[in-house]
């Protein structure tokens, strides 16, 4: 995905106007698509920023996992 400038233009064509905040995985490759993501984005005029995920090797749904009834405030401050 991030890889393809083809499909990161035709992306931020809809995404235009809008705030995105990509989240990927806290791993190197997960690291790495959420940076290349958002400077693709932003190179179209889209404002964009990576997420970060507090646990190294988590996900999204693994950093909820960890404390569901504190996860939405958390996720809030990150955001």
């Amino acid at each position: 995905l991030a890889g393809s400038p083809e499909l990161v233009a035709e992306l931020a064509e809809g995404l235009r106007g809008q705030l995105v905040i990509i989240c990927g995985d806290n791993d190197r490759a997960g690291n790495g698509f959420s940076a290349r993501f958002a400077e693709g984005l932003t190179a179209h005029g889209v404002t964009a920023y990576a997420l970060d995920i507090p646990h190294q090797g988590d996900d999204l749904t693994d950093w909820r996992a960890r404390d569901p009834s504190g996860f939405p405030a958390e996720l809030h401050r990150a955001v």
